[in-house]
């Protein structure tokens, strides 16, 4: 009997380890994916503001449509917090200077 409640211990013991290290994996690779999204919301915000470079030579506006709701996509991907705020007041700040200029 104690043989046995030691052997299940020891197995319950096994699986809390094995699903901590899978929640720590799980959490780093969040962590690396809002990362990359929040790099890529940055570079096409940086695109529409006119300040960097489109890597497409036609920059007309369709395309300009496209990387806006791209960028809004990933930016509600984004956990909330400031990064995420962030980006939405960058892109409402684009928003309204497009339609200045129409």
């Amino acid at each position: 009997e104690n043989e046995n409640t030691n052997k299940q211990e020891n197995d319950e013991d096994e699986d809390t380890k094995t699903l901590n290290q899978l929640l720590f994996q799980m959490n780093d690779i969040k962590s690396q994916l809002g990362r990359s999204i929040l790099r890529e919301v940055k570079t096409i915000i940086r695109i529409l503001e006119g300040k960097s470079p489109s890597t497409d030579n036609n920059n007309n506006i369709s395309n300009e449509d496209c990387l806006e709701s791209e960028a809004i996509q990933l930016t509600n991907m984004l956990p909330s917090g400031k990064p995420r705020k962030d980006m939405e007041k960058r892109l409402r700040a684009i928003r309204k200077q497009k339609k200045a200029a129409q």
